[in-house]
C-alpha cells in the first residue's frame, strides 16, 4: 500500500504545480474568449469579449498571436478545472488512507485474539510464512544431469537458477 500512497502523494504534488502555473497564465491571459468556425478550406476565427456582441469580433490571419493565446486560455481553463477536481478527490483519499485500509485490520486487532480470526486480507508476514511452508514438489532431476546447490541447500537445475536463488536468499525473500 505504502506504494500507492507515494504515487498518490507525486500526483499531488503534481497537481500543485499544475494550478499554480495554469492560475498565474489565466491572470496574465487576454480578456474574452475565442469561436472558431470551418470556412470553406480556412477556418475563421472570432473574438468574444461581451455578450453584447453574440457574433464576436473577426480576428485576422495577422493577429495569430492573440488567437493562440485566447485558444491556450480555453485550454487552460478547462485543465485548472480537471485539475481542482482532481486535487479534491486525492485530498478525500488521502484522509481515508490515514484511517487505515482494509489490509491493516488485522494488524491493528490485539495479538492474543488474531490466531481467533480468519483474514480477508493476508498480512505479507503471514502470507510468506504460507508460501514457505507449502508442499512442493518440483519435478524430478535426471540422473546424468550436474548438481547445483544453493546457499540454503536446494538443488537447483542450472547456474541461472542457482545465481536467482542465491540473490533471492541473500534479499530474505522465500
Amino acid at each position: 500500500m505504502q506504494n500507492i500512497k507515494a504515487i498518490i502523494k507525486e500526483r499531488e504534488k503534481m497537481l500543485c504545480q499544475v494550478i499554480k502555473k495554469k492560475e498565474a497564465a489565466l491572470k496574465k491571459a487576454p480578456e474574452g474568449s475565442l469561436r472558431a468556425n470551418k470556412h470553406g478550406k480556412g477556418i475563421q476565427y472570432y473574438h468574444y469579449i461581451s455578450s453584447e456582441n453574440r457574433n464576436g469580433t473577426y480576428l485576422k490571419q495577422s493577429q495569430e498571436r492573440l488567437i493562440r493565446l485566447l485558444a491556450q486560455k480555453e485550454y487552460d481553463q478547462k485543465v485548472l478545472r480537471k485539475a481542482y477536481t482532481e486535487y479534491a478527490f486525492i485530498r478525500k483519499w488521502n484522509e481515508f488512507y490515514e484511517q487505515g485500509m482494509m489490509e491493516d485490520v488485522y494488524d491493528k486487532i490485539a495479538a492474543l485474539k488474531q490466531h481467533l480470526v480468519t483474514p480477508v486480507w493476508l498480512p505479507d508476514k503471514m502470507y510468506a510464512e504460507q508460501w514457505e511452508n507449502a508442499d512442493f514438489e518440483g519435478l524430478r532431476f535426471r540422473e546424468d544431469m550436474p548438481e547445483y546447490y544453493s546457499d540454503k541447500g536446494e538443488r537447483v537445475r542450472s547456474k541461472s537458477e542457482l545465481l536467482i536463488a542465491n540473490a533471492l536468499n541473500r534479499r530474505g525473500i522465500p
